[in-house]
């Protein structure tokens, strides 16, 4: 759930961005002037589906963290929460990561050599600070036991991540085609939690093993908010 805050994020990032195009506006310049030609800045204001979207998929997301008390959002004792306090630092910069994605990659004539681009240096990216982590930071250094792991384990978690590569791919393309990134961030998280229940719970009825779903009537409502956003951001 906590995922849905860097939703909030790029919100805010998109709500700014009309409103220094005016300051520079007003000022006597330009976005050009300010931004490099190649980036990507909105000038108009938000369409009010959107972000009533995103507020829907966001409350939607965070009820199951709330444990469906929504009075929680405004405690400092939720967000001083050590998990809700990383969450906040990390969604933030994942905000940086997909306003630079949209901002490089949309309304570009090469769209698709420029998402190509922008997943090999990202990956490249990643991989290189996953390596400086496991190598310099003390407490990553467990990491390294994995040699010890057995093959079958070690398939499964390369088999995972091929498959979360591929979404990445996929999603870079959603924020390439769509002109709000806020919108797809909220998106992308709402479906991924309704996918995850709907495999928790069948895989509990089905198949009989997992975690039981507990909390039922505040996932249902979580359930149904983040459906209405979802259909509230295909409104062009």
């Amino acid at each position: 759930p906590l995922l849905q805050l860097s939703a909030v994020w790029m919100t805010l990032v998109r709500v700014i961005q009309p409103v220094a195009a005016v300051m520079v506006s007003s000022a006597g310049g330009s976005m050009d002037e300010v931004m490099p030609t190649d980036f990507y800045v909105a000038t108009a204001a938000m369409h009010p589906f959107h972000f009533a979207a995103i507020f829907l998929i966001f409350v939607g997301g965070f009820l199951p963290a709330a444990k469906g008390d929504v009075r929680k959002f405004g405690t400092c004792s939720f967000y001083k929460q050590e998990a809700v306090a990383c969450c906040v630092i990390g969604e933030l910069l994942i905000c940086v990561y997909n306003a630079l994605l949209h901002a490089c990659t949309f309304k570009r004539e090469d769209q698709a050599a420029s998402v190509l681009r922008f997943f090999v240096a990202s990956r490249a990216g990643n991989a290189l600070g996953c390596l400086v982590a496991i190598l310099f930071i003390p407490s990553f250094s467990h990491i390294r036991r994995v040699r010890r792991c057995g093959r079958r384990y070690v398939l499964i978690a390369f088999l995972g991540e091929c498959l979360s590569v591929i979404g990445v791919a996929v999603v870079m393309l959603s924020y390439a085609s769509f002109h709000e990134p806020a919108v797809v961030n909220a998106a992308e998280g709402g479906v991924q939690q309704l996918l995850n229940l709907l495999f928790a719970v069948s895989l509990r009825a089905f198949c009989g093993f997992g975690r039981a779903v507990t909390d039922v009537w505040t996932k249902l409502v979580s359930f149904a908010l983040i459906a209405a956003g979802l259909a509230l951001s295909a409104v062009s």
